[in-house]
């Protein structure tokens, strides 16, 4: 028994949400959200096809971030024991050539809708309002193996992507693709089971469309060149690295903004947070050639966590594939659905001041997987998330650096 075209959308604005499946409440999702592969599936094969012409990247690239992504999911589920036992994206993944959606369990298309079928396109009617789109086309209930494609808009031609005012002109050519290893790792986290999340990086419901806005971009795209380089630990410890042009300190009064809270030496432009167990520490250069020079330190204390809910998972009655004794995956025969663990959110307060001691100030630190918040007071004022310049929008001129502000 197989279930057919379940679309798994990331749209740029809720006027498109209507063209797909979606969720108001009250409906029975069954298999919808389960991943496409588990356990009893050895081996994974896609293909990629690609628009060179107008997507922003060549083949050759887009195979490299392909690779990166699933990389980056196997070495997410090989940290948990149940998920091992699941044996979500714990494939071997193989390409293969892209003849046909037949030819490939996963087809990644880059900026066309060729080899898709007509009752495939239908699913991609206004392709152009979508950033990205996981599309399972195939479902064996018996077996819980899915089939599909990944689709991303690209950023010129008739098929471009209309991303509205004040975005990247053309994205998937920034940092050598680096927005589009993003965006590939979110759907692929559709692939392997996951809902929109926004504790879990990279399955914020946001996320990509954040990722189109200039500051977003330059934050990301460190994180970006990490996960391909499969330096995971590197981000579990750099809360943020920014730098600035010259003009964007000037003229941009959140990035003046956001350098001020942390003390920064006037005529730097550049900024990094780093965590190293309970140790917080904030460098700043005056641009990206110069040295880093430490700009404060703040004391990690009060740390707690918690757990989170991971994945849902819908195990059919007729399904062949998972076996149902309870000391592996919880008693299965007589539920429907599953619960999995998700990931960890750890909170702690963080005291922090300059090294001059100008600036002294509390922080709330909060990190979940891959993504870190940083909120504290300035001026009386709540600064949500201390990590990212528009978090400051509401002032327009910078206090006096010299100022304590410990609250």
């Amino acid at each position: 028994m197989r279930n057919l075209l379940l679309p798994i959308l990331l749209l740029i604005s809720t006027e498109a949400l209507a063209l797909g499946w979606s969720s108001g409440g009250g409906e029975l999702f069954l298999d919808a959200s389960n991943p496409w592969f588990v356990r009893n599936t050895k081996s994974v094969s896609y293909c990629v096809r690609i628009d060179e012409a107008n997507f922003g990247i060549s083949e050759d690239r887009a195979a490299e971030l392909v690779t990166s992504s699933f990389a980056y999911w196997t070495r997410f589920f090989a940290t948990s024991s149940i998920w091992q036992n699941w044996g979500v994206a714990h494939q071997t993944f193989h390409r293969v050539n892209c003849n046909s959606l037949a030819n490939a369990d996963v087809t990644f298309l880059f900026g066309t809708l060729d080899p898709l079928l007509p009752q495939e396109r239908k699913q991609l009617s206004t392709p152009e309002r979508r950033i990205g789109i996981a599309v399972r086309t195939d479902y064996d209930l018996s077996t819980m193996r899915g089939r599909g494609f990944i689709y991303l808009s690209p950023q010129e031609g008739k098929l471009a992507l209309k991303h509205g005012i004040g975005k990247i002109d053309r994205p998937w050519s920034y940092e050598n693709g680096a927005l589009v290893n993003l965006v590939l790792t979110h759907e692929l986290g559709h692939v392997f089971g996951y809902r929109h999340d926004s504790t879990l990086f990279p399955m914020g419901e946001r996320f990509t469309d954040d990722l189109l806005d200039p500051i977003y971009a330059r934050a990301y795209a460190p994180i970006s060149r990490a996960l391909e380089s499969g330096k995971v630990s590197e981000l579990s410890s750099t809360l943020m690295d920014n730098c600035f042009e010259e003009s964007e300190v000037q003229n941009v009064p959140e990035n003046r903004s956001l350098l001020a809270f942390y003390g920064v030496r006037e005529g730097s432009r550049c900024i990094r947070v780093v965590q190293a167990g309970n140790s917080l520490r904030v460098f700043s250069r005056v641009q990206p050639e110069s040295a880093w020079v430490l700009t404060g330190t703040g004391l990690v204390e009060a740390s707690t966590r918690k757990e989170l809910a991971g994945p849902t998972i819908y195990i059919p009655p007729e399904q062949s594939a998972l076996p149902r004794e309870k000391q592996v995956f919880g008693d299965i025969r007589n539920s429907r659905y599953l619960t999995l663990p998700g990931g960890v959110i750890e909170s702690a307060t963080v005291r922090y001041q300059t090294v001059d001691r100008h600036v002294q100030r509390d922080l709330a630190l909060v990190k979940s997987p891959l993504e870190s918040h940083l909120s504290g007071f300035w001026n009386g004022i709540s600064i949500p998330d201390a990590l990212n310049a528009s978090s400051f929008s509401l002032f327009t001129t910078v206090p006096g650096s010299s100022e304590k502000d410990r609250r």
